[in-house]
Order: C-alpha cells, then structure tokens, then sequence
C-alpha cells in the first residue's frame, strides 16, 4: 500500500504547479497577438554599376527611404501600408487595374484607334511570426510586388508598350521591434528604356500594437 504523502509536500508541488501556470499565463500574456506593420515598397531606376550602393543597412537608417534611393537615381513610392496584423499569420493585399494600350491603328479620315487592356499590378505582404525573447520576434516575412514601368518595346508609331516588373523578397528569422529592415530585389540585366537598371525596396517596420 503506498505510503501518504506527507501535507508539506502535498502544499508544496500545489504551490509550484500554480506558480508554474501563473508563470504561462503571464508568458502568455506578454507574447503580443498582433504588431503594427509597416511597409514601404520603392521602384528605383540606376545605373547597373551602382547596384552594390544599395545598401540595405544605411536604407534602413535613413531618415527618408525615398530621398535617400533619390541619390542613386530615379525613385518612386509604389505602395505603402500602416496597420497591425495578427502573428498568427495576416496577408495585407494591394491591387489596381492600370489600362494599358496594346495596340493602335489609324481609321480613314487619319483618326487613331487604340486597343486597350487592363493588367492587375499591386503588392502582396504576407505576415506571420511568434515571440523570440524580449523586444524581438520570430517573423516569416513575404513580399510580392508588380508595377508598369516604361519600356523601349514601341507596338507601332507614337505607341510604347509598357513594361510590367515583378518582384519577390522575404525573409526568415529574428527581428527586433522598432528596428527598420531593408529588403531589395535588384537585377543589372533589368533595363528600362533608358538602359537604367530596376531595382525594388522595401523598408518594414514592426511594433508595438496599435492602440
């Protein structure tokens, strides 16, 4: 017959096992739900041989994203996002519809007639991370973007077909709350019609929840 167990120990292990749940539930509580998300994508046109100066550390800094891209060439904001989104996983969609003239004819009487399509351009943020020590998360990071851009593809005379540019960044591990991260997608063989080179930047940035 096993022996009873004596009452201090029985008071003991009650005492610890509470503890022990206190201590999930406080753990529990701490691990935020949901960050503020906050997203930034740039289309910079450069010379192919100043692709390395796109460094993503001193982007992160910067002040301004885009006046600090200016400096290394033609820049424009594509999309930008600020809202909070669930660790358990969140997707932030952006399209439009941008009309695009594919082809073009001229009508008697000399009247021009153009043929128009709409093509589906925007960015994709997908989102999801868990809590990896104090003021830091695991974070599984996934960004696609497509824009138009001009292009020296001429469908006929006074008629240049535009270029749509696509790009895909991610990334995989530790980020510290409040701390900027640069991500870049950038390929020297991508020329627009000047000959620059394309490159896509996107800066993330995320905190506490939005209150």
């Amino acid at each position: 017959m096993p022996r009873p167990m004596p009452v201090a120990a029985c008071l003991a292990l009650g005492l610890a096992a509470a503890m022990g749940c206190a201590g999930e539930a406080r753990h529990g509580q701490d691990a935020p739900a949901a960050v503020r998300f906050q997203a930034i994508i740039c289309e910079t046109r450069l010379a192919a041989d100043r692709i390395p100066a796109l460094d993503a550390a001193r982007l992160a800094q910067a002040p301004d994203l885009a006046r600090a891209l200016e400096e290394l060439g033609k820049t424009r904001i594509l999309y930008s996002v600020d809202q909070s989104v669930a660790l358990a996983g969140d997707q932030i969609n952006i399209s439009k519809r941008e009309p695009v003239v594919t082809a073009s004819r001229v009508m008697e009487g000399g009247r021009a007639v153009n043929t128009v399509q709409y093509q589906q351009v925007g960015a994709i943020f997908k989102v999801a991370g868990r809590p990896a020590g104090p003021g830091r998360l695991d974070v599984d990071l996934s960004i696609e973007t497509a824009s138009l851009t001009d292009s020296s593809a001429r469908i006929s005379d006074g008629t240049i077909a535009p270029t749509i540019r696509s790009a895909v960044m991610s990334h995989k591990g530790p980020v510290d709350l409040g701390k900027p991260a640069v991500l870049l997608s950038a390929d020297a063989a991508s020329k627009d019609a000047d000959g620059n080179a394309v490159a896509h930047v996107c800066r993330v940035l995320l905190t506490a929840p939005l209150r």
